[in-house]
């Protein structure tokens, strides 16, 4: 049964289509992910359903009396109740209906007439469904894990004194708590740190209402959402899935339309020969043929998407030192945010930083580069090293000053690396075009504001990269895009991101935050770590982990090696240096089969389903291979520590 009906639904906003005759249904339970480039018109949508904006054209349908729970990319809160205020009017619905229930029950409990006895027994049954929907007794309970797993707590701090992030997650809390038939969420993993979204997608998979939301978070759609709804060029398109089926279905649907265009542009070729012959060769009776060419020139145009083109390079040669730390101690309001943390990197480094929101990321980050002093400890940084900071809060784009100003102070070419650029030109690679050249910073949506500081990065001749949420509010094309430049980019890169599909894509090793100052370093991308780190918390999707299994695998052989002789045979030091070498190439091998199978199109996979699927199974194997091999080199390594301790 439908939820949400939208029936040929349209908007424009000054004179330029954003939404044309969109059709889209939801049903019961059903849970469906809105995917688009950033300004295509998703976050309009969303503000349609809401009811907050009126569609020109088209209707849109809530079945009725169906609760609608909704988080806005930026919350609408009001900034003067505080946090305890602000929950309490979430649960409103909840009350009322306890309330309805209470007092209908004592009717029932007083009632002598047997007639209304019969009346009120379905309209009792009615509420006792609606208060189970909303969660029963239990929303208390239901209340407090949520609130504890976003980091909240009921105080009586003003939303106005709170962040960005705080405020993001007291909207997500709100809407969660109420817990309706249809849950509509915009952007909800932004401003949460990698375990909390973790446990979101566990949440939201066993969610007993319908889910449509906006995300750029790749890992949380192929885990969430059974439908994708891509919105491009004003039309929205269905692919039953997730996101690595979409991938595969758009592929083709792209190849299709390619050919379709390939025609279109021989067309019009055609027509404008025509065209440019002289008017008596055309004659009087030939006006819809330049009509035609006039048509078919905006059909093409509208079909030619921009395209993200530059690439981050650097000109800077890297010396044998990059950045360097010794016992490096950073305090922060009493709290030991980093202790005698040792640290090197190394050419080609890509270090993540990982961890729980306020366990100090950016703080270190800004301790690296100088912007704020250590405690304690040595930071050396190198003599041919020159560093780039692109800050989480942008502050410097919410000003007055035109996009022009911002890159180029109105200047009309520009140096990118060797060679000088138009600034129309070069803004263009990052799906600006030439009329956001005067656009006011603070004008700009998220995404545009990220855009427009990466454009300026590639403008410094930079070695090292330190980047602090580079991927909020990015669509998947410039995620993409960004992705490719950061592992391609000749020098070092030190960023934070909890974004799991692209700390998997980009990372060399992570640096992670594990509480009480301890600050480890852990070889691999993102999965890799939650594979093989000691920190059972790093994983709370998993029902068994690998450190479980190591636990479990060690406790079973304590007595027998108690009882044995200690230190490696010859055998076992031999067999040691194997694994050390399987364990590289099967750790190599996974890298390639990720890359291949998160972008199947220049793999050549994109019409070739099976060797997709079998690509899929093989790094299931992989990585299965991998744990089991880790599992005895552990057993190897504790052996061979116990003979040298």
């Amino acid at each position: 049964m439908n939820l949400l009906s939208l029936n040929q639904v349209s908007k424009t906003y000054d004179l330029k289509p954003v939404l044309q005759s969109i059709t889209l249904a939801v049903d019961s339970n059903e849970r469906v992910g809105i995917i688009g480039a950033n300004g295509s018109g998703k976050t309009t949508l969303f503000k349609i359903i809401s009811g907050e904006i009126t569609p020109d054209n088209g209707t849109v349908a809530l079945r009725k009396n169906i609760g609608l729970g909704l988080l806005a990319q930026e919350p609408r809160l009001d900034l003067n109740l505080t946090i305890n205020q602000t929950l309490d009017s979430s649960l409103i619905a909840i009350q009322t209906i306890i309330t309805e229930y209470q007092n209908i029950t004592q009717r029932l409990a007083n009632c002598q007439d047997q007639k209304e006895l019969e009346a009120l027994e379905p309209e009792h049954e009615l509420i006792e469904q609606r208060l189970e929907q909303l969660g029963g007794w239990q929303y208390q309970h239901r209340i407090d894990t949520i609130l504890g797993y976003l980091g909240l707590k009921r105080d009586d701090r003003a939303i106005k004194n709170l962040s960005g992030g705080e405020r993001k997650r007291v909207a997500l809390a709100c809407a969660l708590i109420q817990n309706p038939e249809l849950l509509i969420l915009d952007e909800p993993t932004n401003h949460l740190d990698a375990y909390t979204i973790s446990w979101l997608e566990q949440y939201l998979d066993t969610y007993q209402g319908a889910l449509l939301l906006i995300t750029h978070d790749r890992y949380f759609l192929d885990n969430v959402v059974d439908r994708m709804v891509e919105i491009s060029r004003g039309k929205a398109t269905s692919y039953l899935g997730g996101y690595s089926d979409y991938l595969i279905e758009r592929t083709e649907r792209q190849e299709t339309e390619a050919k379709t265009h390939n025609k279109l542009l021989n067309l019009l070729k055609r027509e404008e020969e025509w065209l440019r012959q002289g008017v008596r060769a055309r004659g009087t009776k030939s006006k819809y043929r330049v009509q035609n060419v006039f048509e078919l020139r905006e059909k093409a145009r509208q079909e030619a998407e921009y395209q993200l083109h530059s690439r981050l390079s650097s000109n800077k040669r890297l010396g044998n030192t990059i950045l360097e730390t010794t016992k490096l101690t950073k305090h922060y309001q009493n709290q030991v945010l980093v202790k005698d943390l040792d640290f090197i990197m190394v050419k080609g480094d890509r270090v993540a930083l990982v961890g729980p929101n306020g366990c100090g990321k950016t703080t270190l980050l800004r301790t690296l580069i100088g912007l704020e002093p250590a405690t304690s400890g040595v930071i050396t940084k190198g003599k041919n090293t020159e560093i780039a900071y692109f800050a989480q809060d942008r502050l410097d784009l919410d000003g007055e000053v035109t996009v022009w100003q911002y890159l180029a102070e109105n200047a009309e070419m520009i140096k990118v690396g060797s060679e000088f650029r138009n600034v129309r030109s070069y803004l263009n690679d990052f799906k600006f075009d030439n009329s956001k050249l005067l656009s006011k910073l603070h004008t700009l949506s998220g995404g545009e504001k990220n855009r427009l500081v990466l454009a300026k990065l590639l403008l410094a001749n930079t070695n090292l990269l330190v980047l602090d949420e580079p991927t909020n509010d990015l669509d998947i094309e410039t995620l993409q895009w960004l992705e490719a430049s950061l592992i391609d980019f000749p020098g070092c890169v030190l960023f934070v991101s909890h974004d799991r599909f692209f700390l998997d894509k980009v990372a060399s090793s992570i640096l992670v935050f594990e509480g009480n100052g301890k600050v480890t370093r852990y070889a691999g991308n993102y999965s890799l770590y939650k594979q093989l780190s000691s920190d059972k918390s790093s994983d709370k999707s998993s029902s068994e982990s690998v450190e479980k299994k190591v636990a479990t695998n060690i406790s079973s052989k304590e007595t027998e090696k108690k009882n044995s002789r200690t230190g490696l045979s010859y055998k076992e030091k031999q067999e040691l240096k194997e694994i050390e070498l399987q364990l590289e190439v099967l750790e190599k091998e996974i890298s390639t089969l990720e890359n291949q199978l998160s972008d199947p199109i220049s793999h050549g996979l994109s019409n070739n389903y099976e060797q997709f699927t079998e690509l899929s199974k093989k790094l299931e194997s992989t990585k299965e291979s991998l744990d089991t091999l880790y599992l005895r080199w552990l057993e190897l390594e504790e052996k061979k520590a116990a003979t040298e301790s």
